[in-house]
């Protein structure tokens, strides 16, 4: 079964995205970049617990911890020196802080971008480039399916130079290079031939001309029109908030987070629901598919 996050409309979780996307990584507020940082991981081992684990601890947390470690060694601001490096430059508590909060806004957009790219899939980004960019459509179209299509023919192509003498795996290192440059000529040949051959059979059905009807696969409900103008209004806030300097933070000289009253605890917990809107979703979704399921 299809997580509910699945059956959004395009124009909805496009519009979620971006939001999140734009909030996460011009703003390094502790509690905002915290948020994503949650909801990311959230909805990723929602969407795919195995290769998301796998993601995580091979990429994620090695880049956080690369991203910690970077800023202290090479920032050297702040008031509050807590150590002293052999060639003089101090450690600070703000360098530490700013390179944690660094560290945990990479691993966000890591993981958002793997959810991205499990929801927002080549159809459904066609879909919403197709009416305004014809043509930019289909190009990344091509190019998100040419990838794939690169690797198979490219496995295949060394499997019959290997096959006929000509591998890449040769000792010497001239009939080595000489084989590579083989089979990148072969792989260059393929791939124009094949774009040409999609462009011409595109043009031939007519893509891209004024008045073609075109199927759609989606279809936007009430439902996906509130979640739109819901997203809108709570990023809306939240935006207007950090840009008017409702919600701040410093790192430098000193560390200093907004003293605001209870109005930065709503803007807190509007960007909250708006960045579990997902998780909440599927959640919901679920539990009510159980509770169908014991009533059989």
């Amino acid at each position: 079964m299809k997580n509910q996050f699945e059956n959004w409309h395009p124009l909805a979780q496009f519009v979620y995205f971006v939001l999140i996307f734009g909030i996460s990584v011009f703003v390094m507020h502790p509690v905002i970049t915290g948020i994503t940082f949650v909801s990311a991981i959230t909805l990723g081992v929602i969407i795919d617990r195995k290769k998301f684990f796998k993601m995580l601890f091979c990429l994620y947390i090695p880049a956080i911890i690369i991203g910690i470690i970077i800023n202290p060694l090479f920032s050297h601001e702040g008031v509050s020196i807590l150590w002293y490096f052999p060639d003089g430059n101090p450690l600070t508590l703000e360098s530490i802080i700013y390179g944690i909060m660094s560290g945990i806004m990479i691993g966000s957009i890591f993981t958002l971008f793997f959810s991205f790219n499990k929801i927002m899939t080549s159809d459904r980004i066609m879909y919403l480039t197709g009416c305004i960019f014809p043509h930019i459509s289909l190009i990344i179209a091509m190019v998100l399916r040419f990838i794939p299509e690169f690797k198979y023919h490219l496995s295949e192509v060394l499997n019959a130079q290997k096959c006929i003498g000509k591998g890449i795996n040769e000792k010497n290192v001239f009939n080595k290079i000489k084989n590579a440059c083989a089979v990148m000529q072969i792989m260059a040949t393929w791939a124009f031939e094949s774009s040409v051959e999609k462009s011409d059979s595109m043009r031939a059905r007519g893509y891209g001309l004024y008045g073609r009807s075109r199927y759609v696969p989606f279809k936007i409900t009430k439902r996906d029109i509130i979640l739109i103008t819901a997203m809108i209004i709570t990023g809306s806030i939240v935006i207007y908030s950090l840009c008017v300097g409702n919600i701040y933070v410093w790192y430098y000289p000193y560390f200093k987070i907004n003293e605001s009253g209870g109005y930065v605890y709503i803007v807190y917990f509007l960007y909250a629901v708006m960045s579990m809107l997902p998780v909440f979703d599927i959640l919901m979704e679920e539990a009510v598919w159980k509770s169908l399921q014991s009533k059989i």
